[in-house]
């Protein structure tokens, strides 16, 4: 087991057994910056194979909670105490999204509002409009594609010999898969070419990103944008 992992493990041990006033004095800050990436009660398929997300439920139940015992504040609240020109609220809380998922606007800004919760949502332009899709969700669409067909043995090992050399030493083709870093993204492209999934299909259907209307419709309606990258 990592490190990593087993501090993870420690502090959120820590988090759920410490009560919370306690918490707040280990922390020494009076600021909560929660992040999501998405809150849909549908099987996402292009994030499935990467981490859970919250249904509607548990969202409702995450904000009633935060609502309880936070104080909502805005970002130019956020930026004026980062220049010391005003004092954060006790337990001030802004919240935060990273992606720019679809369900951003149709779901979570609409709960938001309905809630009087401030968020920032974080895009990456060259998802914006759906131009183009982030290498990991391709990922995920062909690990789904590989776990729900029936591939040709050839297919397989030519997949295989496509992956990065570093890639290789993991134990199963989904595995490798998920460990594909940023540098090598293109191999993303190439496989699903070589297993014919078809990422561009798939973002004309489903749609998965934030359209530049959409997005000026949330700015509108008060909630604040950020860059999360380009890619």
């Amino acid at each position: 087991m990592s490190y990593n992992i087993i501090k993870q493990k420690i502090i959120s041990h820590i988090a759920t057994t410490v009560p919370q006033p306690y918490l707040w004095k280990l922390s020494g800050t009076n600021l909560l910056l929660p992040y999501y990436h998405m809150v849909s009660d549908d099987e996402i398929i292009h994030i499935k194979h990467f981490y859970p997300h919250k249904t509607q439920h548990q969202f409702n139940e995450d904000i009633e909670f935060i609502l309880k015992h936070f104080t909502p504040i805005d970002l130019s609240d956020l930026m004026a105490a980062a220049r010391r020109e005003k004092k954060l609220p006790q337990r001030a809380v802004h919240m935060t999204f990273d992606d720019g998922f679809r369900e951003m606007h149709d779901i979570v800004s609409p709960f938001l509002l309905r809630k009087g919760v401030p968020a920032t949502f974080f895009i990456n332009s060259d998802f914006t409009d759906n131009r183009n899709m982030y290498f990991q969700h391709k990922s995920s669409l062909i690990i789904d594609h590989l776990l729900g067909q029936r591939i040709p043995k050839s297919l397989l090992s030519t997949v295989e010999k496509i992956l990065p050399q570093e890639n290789k030493q993991n134990t199963s083709l989904t595995s490798r898969m998920k460990s594909i870093k940023y540098l090598h993204r293109n191999v993303v492209d190439i496989i699903a070419a070589n297993l014919n999934v078809d990422i561009n299909g798939y973002l004309k259907k489903h749609q998965p990103y934030l359209t530049t209307e959409q997005i000026h419709s949330m700015i509108k309606r008060g909630f604040t944008f950020g860059a999360h990258s380009i890619d």
